[in-house]
């Protein structure tokens, strides 16, 4: 499995992390209800990039690494700071550490991608 295909899959696996905040709309200290949906719009919208990296499409890398990071930076890190319940701390933090894996390993084959 090469670099590329590590970081598509680890991005995808963190994407499935998203779920938690439409989840959390059930829960009866729900967030507003725009962070679940930009929670799912974000977790799709890794998956779609992933998919179309995987069928060669050139925009699916870059889809991939950009949900995932504005779903570290507008999501994930704020999580922390509003008390939310444990169950929430460990998956926005198994998906922050999952997607910024896959982020990293992505990056890091950008140049075999260049050259090929």
């Amino acid at each position: 499995m090469n670099r590329t295909t590590t970081g598509l899959t680890l991005c995808a696996l963190s994407a499935a992390f998203n779920v938690d905040g439409v989840i959390a709309l059930g829960e009866s200290d729900a967030p507003p209800a725009f962070v679940g949906i930009l929670s799912a719009v974000l977790g799709l919208g890794t998956i779609a990039g992933v998919l179309l990296a995987l069928r060669g499409r050139r925009g699916g890398v870059p889809l991939a690494i950009g949900t995932r990071l504005a779903s570290a930076a507008v999501l994930d890190v704020p999580a922390y700071f509003i008390g939310a319940p444990a169950w929430v701390y460990v998956t926005v933090g198994a998906g922050m550490a999952l997607g910024l894996s896959g982020v990293g390993a992505l990056w890091s084959a950008r140049g075999a991608r260049a050259a090929a």
